[in-house]
């Protein structure tokens, strides 16, 4: 048996399930009346995409910051190159 890693699912698979994270309290109130062992993967599929969505943003700002970092950086060497 194969072991999962939520950093290799594609992206198109963690788009599709987007919904399912957005609208994970109202399918789970229907769910959990009908079968337990489809409210616990659907909180594993949602954990799933919440785990992946938030390293995404994550590793964005962590991006974003070092490109400000960058730019302050050139500003910087700009502004003692023409003093």
């Amino acid at each position: 048996m194969e072991t999962f890693n939520v950093d290799n699912m594609k992206e198109e698979i963690v788009e599709d399930l987007i919904p399912l994270w957005k609208h994970q309290t109202d399918i789970l109130e229907r769910v959990s009346g009908v079968s337990k062992g489809a409210a616990i993967l659907l909180q594993w599929v949602v954990g799933c995409v919440e785990y992946r969505v938030k390293k995404l943003t994550l590793n964005d700002l962590k991006k974003t910051e070092s490109e400000v970092n960058e730019t302050n950086i050139l500003r910087n060497i700009d502004f003692h190159w023409n003093c």
